[in-house]
């Protein structure tokens, strides 16, 4: 969800991942991406794999597993909603990867 944020609110992974003055990515000091700072790095870990090339598969895939390993915080009382959520998402993720990660 937040990966799928971040398409939403940067032009492109690049800026997403710009460094800031205080040396983390935009994307984590960007107050419209909602979220604990190890959530959004996931995130943009999650986005690096497109930059790099893998399909939506390979990212979905490593957003799961980040989730559903308890890996998301001590949160394991939300992992099905969130999973359901992202679900939900995926199309619009899907939709939104295949312009962000081809453009010039």
């Amino acid at each position: 969800m937040l990966a799928l944020a971040i398409m939403e609110v940067f032009d492109g992974f690049d800026e997403a991942n710009a460094p800031t003055g205080h040396g983390w990515c935009a994307a984590l000091g960007d107050s419209r991406i909602p979220g604990a700072g190890c959530h959004v790095g996931a995130a943009i870990r999650t986005l690096k794999l497109g930059a790099e090339g893998k399909d939506v598969e390979a990212m979905v895939c490593f957003a799961t597993d980040y989730w559903e390993s308890g890996q998301a915080g001590g949160h394991h009382k939300n992992v099905a909603a969130g999973r359901d959520q992202a679900l939900k998402a995926i199309p619009r993720f899907r939709e939104l990867a295949a312009v962000w990660f081809n453009k010039a």
